[in-house]
């Protein structure tokens, strides 16, 4: 049971320090000596509490920005790489179960990837995600060979990549695993600021990546 659902940590602590003071007092210490014992004890568990707390956020912060790099490299970094500011791009469309070649000036793609900035808002962008009509869109990487897909509207002569970091729904899966907890939206809303600044450093410190500066970043 976690007392701390039930009392306030300072009655705890409070609880704690009477019946030791009480306990040792009847064991024969001097009520003076007692109560110093007991005050370091508990100024000892404040301080082991407190370590907890640090190690468990710094843990979380980690987790995050290590979700936040895998989904920059992996996506953002991969695909601005693989696109041509000076030359036509090449997507192959998948349309109606039929693959079509379609080419694209840097100026008519817009890509947009959406954050989030809790598990709500993320359910909520996912959403309106899928009821869009999206098209399955394949491109050749530049520097493996290796096609990767994306989905994206198509307007016209022009086309709409928009993508949100679907990753970020393995932190509540980690979370209940790890704590058995509710991963609450407070809880949800500092890790994504977390991975939401990481991907803007990341982002940030790739300046000399002239398509990557063309992205548009939102919430």
């Amino acid at each position: 049971m976690n007392l701390t659902k039930i009392l306030p940590l300072k009655d705890i602590f409070t609880t704690i320090l009477t019946v030791s003071i009480t306990s040792l007092s009847t064991l024969g210490f001097q009520k003076s000596t007692a109560t110093v014992i007991c005050c370091s004890l508990v100024i000892i568990l404040c301080l082991l509490w407190w370590q907890s707390k640090q190690n468990k956020e710094k843990r979380e912060k980690y987790v995050a920005e290590t979700l936040a790099c895998g989904y920059f490299m992996n996506f953002i970094l991969k695909f601005s790489n693989n696109l041509f500011l000076d030359s036509k791009n090449h997507f192959t469309v998948d349309v109606d179960g039929q693959s079509e070649d379609r080419y694209y000036d840097f100026e008519d793609i817009e890509v947009q990837i959406v954050l989030a900035i809790n598990k709500s808002d993320l359910k909520e962008k996912a959403n309106k995600y899928n009821q869009r009509k999206l098209y399955r869109v394949q491109v050749q990487s530049i520097k493996d060979k290796d096609a990767f897909w994306f989905r994206a509207e198509l307007l016209g002569n022009k086309i709409r990549i928009t993508d949100y970091p679907r990753t970020l729904f393995s932190l509540e899966n980690m979370h209940m695993l790890e704590d058995k907890k509710e991963y609450t939206e407070s809880m949800s809303a500092k890790q994504y600021t977390y991975f939401n600044d990481k991907i803007k450093q990341l982002i940030k410190q790739n300046a000399e990546n002239r398509v990557l500066t063309q992205f548009d970043v939102r919430f």
